[in-house]
């Protein structure tokens, strides 16, 4: 009987069986189908290792940010603060323009100190001390002088834009936050209450259109007087 005979073949066959399945025991090199399943499973632990360790690195906020429930709610109440701070930079403008024209025409002592005239023919000053109308008759009072009522409504409005910037600039903040994210509910809170004031901040400035910044100005005594000439005059 020869070496390479039909015998011989397998034996051999069945010596490369053996060895294979003791090197797959033994955790050694693995073939075909097996090879490629622990190569799948290998892939799938190194990427959720990677995952993990970026996951490590993200802020609060960023990892509340892959919910896409969380992110378009985000979305929704950083666009309502934005459009509430485009109103509040207009109104703010506006403002600015009117308290110029304010400055502008308001009477001047001697002393260079700005004065606002009142209906009764006296005028105040910004620190609140009043002028007589003894003093002021020495001065040249235009018609559109600027009033105290203008110059309190301007104050007024100035101090209640820039509660409204506080209240901006507080939302805008806490949304931010990286560690302390706001929740969904918070989130659509946030915008809710920046529509509202954005649409207050639009009605403001309506309102405060309406009220002239030009308006002439007369005390009450010169009314008076042009009442009776107008009364006795006969055409």
């Amino acid at each position: 009987m020869g070496l390479f005979t039909d015998d011989n073949k397998g034996a051999e066959k069945n010596r490369v069986e053996l060895e294979r399945k003791a090197i797959a025991e033994s955790g050694g090199m693995v073939i075909g189908a097996d090879a490629q399943t622990i190569k799948t499973r290998k892939d799938a632990e190194h990427a959720r290792i990677q995952q993990q360790k970026f996951s490590t690195h993200m802020t609060a906020l960023q990892i509340m940010l892959q919910d896409e429930a969380y992110y378009a709610a985000w979305n929704a109440a950083r666009d309502a603060i934005d459009r509430a701070q485009l109103r509040l930079d207009e109104a703010l403008a506006e403002l600015e323009a009117k308290i110029e024209s304010i400055e502008d025409r308001a009477v001047r002592l001697a002393d260079g100190r700005a004065v606002y005239m009142r209906p009764d023919g006296t005028a105040v000053t910004k620190e609140g001390e009043t002028i007589s109308a003894a003093v002021l008759s020495e001065l040249s009072i235009p018609a559109n002088a600027a009033t105290e009522e203008e110059y309190r409504a301007a104050r007024t409005r100035q101090a209640e834009l820039g509660g409204y910037a506080d209240e901006i600039d507080d939302a805008r903040t806490e949304v931010r936050d990286p560690d302390n994210p706001p929740s969904k509910d918070r989130l659509e809170e946030i915008k809710d209450q920046m529509d509202k004031r954005a649409s207050d901040i639009a009605a403001d400035q309506s309102r405060t259109a309406e009220f002239s910044s030009e308006a002439q100005w007369a005390p009450e005594h010169r009314l008076a007087e042009l009442d009776t000439s107008f009364s006795s005059w006969t055409p």
